[in-house]
């Protein structure tokens, strides 16, 4: 068995393997992937399906971006927008030479001079 930073490594190691995955549109299954993984999937099981709980929640599609909303953004390509407040706006984005999803958080234009 592991000690607890071995398995906080493994773990760690197994979540960006799943999200690699699910970049290049693999999405292996949770059970299977925890299968994979069984010297940690008691761990690792609920830390994927709160990812799969986040992007049901996000609910957002690889489409272009609705008007008003930059195609691109420092290099990365905008798949949409998550969500906007008084301070600015949340963007779901690619970062196409990673092949990963990212969040950017922009700040409203009335902040930049802070």
């Amino acid at each position: 068995m592991p000690s607890a930073p071995d398995k906080e490594e493994l773990l760690a190691q197994a979540l960006a393997d799943f999200l690699d995955r699910q970049a290049r549109a693999e999405t292996p299954a949770i059970e299977g992937f925890c299968r994979d993984h069984a010297e940690i999937a008691d761990e690792l099981r609920p830390q994927l399906e709160t990812l799969a709980e986040i992007d049901g929640a996000i609910g957002l599609s690889e489409q272009p971006p609705p008007s008003g909303h930059p195609a691109t953004l420092s290099g990365y390509k905008i798949l949409g927008e998550i969500g906007s407040g008084g301070m600015g706006r949340v963007f779901l984005a690619m970062d196409e030479r990673l092949g990963r999803k990212v969040a950017i958080k922009t700040l409203n234009a009335r902040y930049a001079d802070h």
